[in-house]
């Protein structure tokens, strides 16, 4: 299994990297400010979207997202669990069920 900063580099290469990644993985990066107002310091470890919603006390919406990050504007942001890619969401609201 590669590490996290391997799947960046990968990503900064522009590799596709969606081998690594099954539906239900929840690999992102958020805004800094978002990460912080959860009580996190950076690269102080990981959380999956719903502990991160809960320490925020609300859901993530598509503007939460780090859109600089290369797991959030390569192939990489089209993996995931429905729930990540619904709160990631840069579809209309339709094309997902209630998540």
């Amino acid at each position: 299994m590669s590490s996290g900063a391997s799947l960046r580099r990968q990503a900064e290469r522009g590799e596709v990297a969606e081998a690594y990644l099954t539906p239900d993985d929840e690999v992102y990066v958020v805004r800094n400010s978002v990460w912080a107002k959860a009580g996190m310091t950076p690269f102080g470890g990981c959380l999956c979207i719903g502990c991160l919603e809960k320490r925020l006390g609300r859901r993530l919406g598509p503007e939460d997202f780090d859109r600089t990050s290369p797991f959030e504007n390569t192939i990489l942001c089209t993996c995931g669990s429905p729930r990540l890619l619904y709160r990631r969401r840069p579809w209309p609201r339709s094309m997902f069920r209630r998540l």
